[in-house]
């Protein structure tokens, strides 16, 4: 719930999974998704218990998951500068994303 995913990578995806089952997660929704190379988004490697299969973000959306996600810009401050903080206008804030300090996660320069 309430995550934002982004990715420079053309072969992103916004989950992919090995082994799928209906327990693997119990919920998604209110995601923010910007995969700014990829044009079309897949979400690979998840069958319904129904036999149907979810190749594509649409199918994914039809198992009842993401239905208020987004895919859009997260609207960084500045991240080729690493400044990860939202900028008032982010759609992630209009999901009621709650920011963190960002001080203290991620990798620490010495």
């Amino acid at each position: 719930m309430r995550n934002i995913v982004c990715s420079t990578l053309p072969e992103a995806v916004p989950y992919s999974f090995y082994a799928w089952t209906e327990n693997v997660m119990e919920r998604c929704d209110e995601n923010v998704f910007y995969l700014s190379k990829v044009v079309d988004y897949r979400v690979p490697g998840v069958a319904h218990p129904d036999h149907r299969v979810a190749s594509t973000y649409a199918d994914w959306r039809n198992f009842d998951y993401d239905r208020r996600s987004v895919i859009a810009d997260p609207r960084f401050v500045d991240p080729q500068s690493e400044d990860f903080h939202l900028q008032p206008d982010s759609p992630a804030l209009q999901l009621n994303f709650q920011p963190i300090d960002l001080s203290k996660v991620g990798i620490r320069r010495t």
